[in-house]
């Protein structure tokens, strides 16, 4: 598949072009950050930089989309399965990596 980022980030862009300027730029920009860290991070552990930086796209997509940060990683799982389904651009597989690492983001050890 050509450019899943890409597809992702427009399919975010879609989302939320009804919100009124400026009321997410923080989630935006924090998001925008995440996935470039992500990224980073994937490359020095030679694991998949793409994905990872799905991941930080989507790791708060609850908190972007609702406006609220309740429970935002387990509905940003469910909400970020959703729409990597419909978009049709991860393996089943890669589905669950990403879901579970948005799932579990927000987990710290005891």
């Amino acid at each position: 598949m050509d450019n899943r980022i890409e597809i992702l980030r427009n399919y975010i862009d879609k989302s939320v072009k009804n919100k009124e300027p400026g009321s997410f730029w923080f989630v935006e920009r924090h998001t925008a950050i995440v996935s470039s860290f992500s990224a980073m991070l994937a490359k020095k552990r030679a694991l998949n930089t793409e994905i990872a930086t799905m991941i930080g796209l989507l790791h708060d997509i609850h908190t972007l989309l609702a406006d609220d940060p309740h429970n935002h990683a387990e509905l940003g799982s469910l909400k970020a399965k959703e729409i990597l389904s419909e978009s049709n651009i991860v393996s089943s597989e890669e589905l669950e990596i990403i879901s579970t690492a948005i799932k579990n983001h927000s987990s710290k050890p005891a």
